[in-house]
């Protein structure tokens, strides 16, 4: 309850509890005043998750959705209809957008990167969900608060990359994989980002 509640008073965030927790059903508990109050949403997932993303809709808000249907309270797509869900987020209808599998946007130079922070500057209420958001260490969360529109926050990518990624220069260029400053991150973080454990949840 307390996570849908957090969610429902930001506009960026990133909800990154642990698998089993039920991340959909809080973040749709999480937007459901809004899409109450007439408010559209657009949900981006990978293609395999799209119906399910519609049962749920149904299930906790009871608002029947098909697939990449570009009209009524809650629109859901997939990563490689961005293209076309890019239209849709600059007929400035949208109020709010939610990446699921957020760690699919964490290389900043990918198409489906680019493409989803080109629908973001259209659309003010940003959340992502991920139950991993640092796969690779901390770089990727830099790619995540850029989505999210954070970033700056944190002096940018080269800022970041320099006091939380622990840059090594290889020879051939700098390596940004290590991890640095992980305390502070996670302080930083704890505005912008829900991540609960099983443990914590009982």
């Amino acid at each position: 309850k307390v996570a849908s509640d957090y969610i429902e008073q930001h506009r960026q965030l990133i909800l990154a509890d642990d698998m089993g927790l039920g991340k959909t059903a809080t973040m749709l508990k999480g937007i459901e005043k809004r899409i109450l109050n007439g408010k559209k949403f657009m949900v981006v997932c990978p293609a395999s998750l799209k119906m399910n993303w519609c049962h749920e809709i149904k299930m906790w808000l009871g608002i029947d959705v098909k697939p990449d249907i570009y009209s009524g309270p809650i629109t859901v797509t997939n990563y490689e209809r961005l293209r076309k869900g890019l239209k849709y987020a600059k007929t400035d209808t949208v109020e709010g957008i939610i990446f699921d599998e957020a760690h699919y946007l964490k290389n900043p130079k990918s198409i489906r990167h680019i493409l989803a922070n080109e629908c973001t500057n259209h659309i003010f209420t940003r959340y992502l969900i991920t139950g991993t958001p640092m796969v690779s260490g901390p770089c990727d969360i830099a790619a995540l608060l850029e989505i999210i529109g954070l970033l700056p926050l944190f002096g940018g990518y080269e800022s970041f990359y320099k006091r939380y990624c622990d840059p090594i220069w290889t020879g051939y260029g700098w390596d940004y994989s290590g991890s640095s400053n992980t305390k502070e991150l996670h302080d930083k973080l704890k505005k912008f980002m829900i991540r609960r454990t099983k443990e914590e949840c009982g």
